[in-house]
């Protein structure tokens, strides 16, 4: 697997890029139990469970 959401965004990540990640993630249908980033694809967060 790649790198997943959960690796890569950090607060220099947000910092720069805050548009794109509120955009990404309006469209969230999966939340990470491990660190509660949500994504439109399970396959972007390592422990990923489908939210309503």
């Amino acid at each position: 697997m790649g790198k997943t959401m959960c690796k890569v965004i950090d607060r220099k990540y947000l910092k720069k890029n805050l548009d794109d990640y509120v955009r990404m993630v309006k469209k969230s249908g999966w939340v990470c139990m491990k660190c509660g980033r949500f994504a439109p694809d399970k396959k972007l967060l390592c422990d990923a469970k489908e939210i309503d």
